[in-house]
């Protein structure tokens, strides 16, 4: 049986090969399902390891692991060294799997949302946007987390680097896309209308044309969100439509005539 208590405790060792041997273990266990939960806090510090094997290693075995599934404090420590290690050029990928995991089981992954809205240094763009907008808008969703995704990436959409902007939309657009009920949609909206009334009135002499690509978006998503009101009201009525209904008075006197009269 894998001792992890002991394998946490040599990823702090000095020499580069057991930190290196130890994470891969525990890589292991994760990948055929075992607890790791009393190493989670050693795994978290080797995502800042100054081996790229180690920070690897320690990154898959959180790809691997539930996050969402762990104790709490854990939990805490593996999402803010997450967070911390996703601007780094290593393991980008499996980082990145990991939140998703975690945001797609509703959990609170409100420490990552800056991070998630800036593509990394050397990543592919496309593909980092279209993965970490499925995790911010399972965040802007998740009643948790919505606090702080929703002004994130309201603000993000002005904000002066383009794939910003752009990131922002494309999470907002599947945030609408996938809001199960209207509540997601009436804080989305909110914030939304908070944000650019608050961009307008900073609007600067010059900055009009600028501004006017901004509010664009800002439109656009308006629309986009009362299409899925639009959407959602009409499959309420349908399921509605669906119930049995109540026969009405006089047909209830006519089937109790019938079965008296038999």
């Amino acid at each position: 049986m894998v001792d992890v208590e002991e394998l946490a405790r040599k990823l702090g060792d000095p020499d580069p090969q057991t930190r290196i041997g130890a994470a891969k273990a525990l890589m292991d266990v994760a990948v055929h399902k075992g607890d790791i939960n009393a190493a989670i806090p050693a795994l978290a510090k080797a995502l800042s390891d100054n081996d790229a094997a180690v920070v690897w290693y320690a990154a898959q075995a959180f790809d691997k692991t539930a996050i969402h599934a762990i104790r709490k404090k854990s939990r805490d420590a593996a999402l803010s060294a997450l967070t911390e290690a996703l601007s780094q050029r290593v393991a980008v990928w499996d980082v990145l799997g990991a939140l998703v995991d975690a945001a797609s089981h509703g959990t609170d992954i409100s420490v990552a949302i800056p991070a998630l809205v800036r593509t990394p240094p050397s990543v592919k763009y496309a593909d980092f946007q279209w993965i970490a907008g499925g995790a911010l808008a399972d965040a802007v969703i998740n009643e948790e987390s919505r606090g702080a995704a929703l002004p994130a990436l309201a603000k993000a959409l002005s904000d002066p680097v383009k794939n910003v902007r752009s990131n922002a939309v494309v999470a907002l657009r599947e945030a609408i896309r996938k809001c199960p009920s209207v509540e997601p949609l009436d804080a989305t909206q909110a914030e939304l209308r908070e944000s650019y009334g608050a961009l307008r009135n900073g609007c600067r002499y010059g900055k009009e044309e600028e501004f006017a690509g901004i509010g664009l978006e800002f439109s656009n998503l308006m629309n986009e969100i009362a299409r899925k009101r639009n959407a959602l009201a009409a499959k309420r009525d349908i399921m509605l439509d669906d119930k049995p209904k109540p026969p009405k008075r006089g047909q209830v006197y006519q089937e109790m005539r019938r079965v008296r009269n038999g």
